[in-house]
């Protein structure tokens, strides 16, 4: 029962990793894109319906669709994640979206103001979301690490041979940090 549960706890894991973040960033995204744009009708135009529609069905999942897009292409999702891949994907989806806009007809497109709080919107949650993929998914590579973890042995020296004894015969790779408490003992 502990295997199939420990392969039922990985495969879940691997597919948070991979396909996770990408749809929460594409459904993020269409979430601020709909706030934003009700915001923007009621602080611009005083009227929460200005915009038809067309923009929750249509525009806000087409836009958000681009720039998660562009984002999983550039690898803004992989484990090692670069600044550069950030703005390239959001560069890319940005552009690919302007052109879209222009192609749109006329009945479909909304402000271009609603498109600029999209950039930020997007550029924000590229930013925001690796970070919480690193704060919840790096625990379980923590002993992929390059780095040697530093042990500090609590007790009398008996205890700290005993310890590094049984540290050597499992094999587990440490840097000496010390030992704290009695000296003698």
């Amino acid at each position: 029962v502990a295997i199939y549960a420990k392969a039922i706890s990985s495969a879940i894991a691997v597919f948070g990793e991979k396909f996770f973040f990408p749809s929460t960033h594409f459904l993020g995204t269409i979430w601020g894109l709909i706030i934003l744009k009700n915001w923007w009708s009621l602080f611009y135009f005083k009227d929460l319906n200005y915009y038809n529609n067309s923009f929750d069905t249509l525009n806000a999942p087409l836009y958000a669709g681009l720039w998660s897009l562009s984002y999983y292409l550039c690898g803004l999702y992989d484990s090692k994640v670069h600044s550069n891949a950030l703005l390239k994907g959001w560069f890319l989806g940005s552009l690919s979206i302007g052109f879209i806009y222009g192609f749109l007809p006329l009945e479909w497109r909304n402000s271009r103001m609603l498109v600029v709080f999209g950039v930020g919107w997007s550029l924000f949650l590229g930013w925001f979301l690796p970070k919480v993929k690193g704060f919840l998914f790096n625990y379980r590579k923590a002993g992929k690490s390059s780095r040697k973890p530093r042990v500090l042995f609590a007790g009398g020296k008996a205890n700290e041979e005993k310890a590094i004894h049984i540290l050597d015969t499992v094999g587990w790779q440490y840097e000496y940090f010390g030992r704290w408490g009695s000296m003698d003992t």
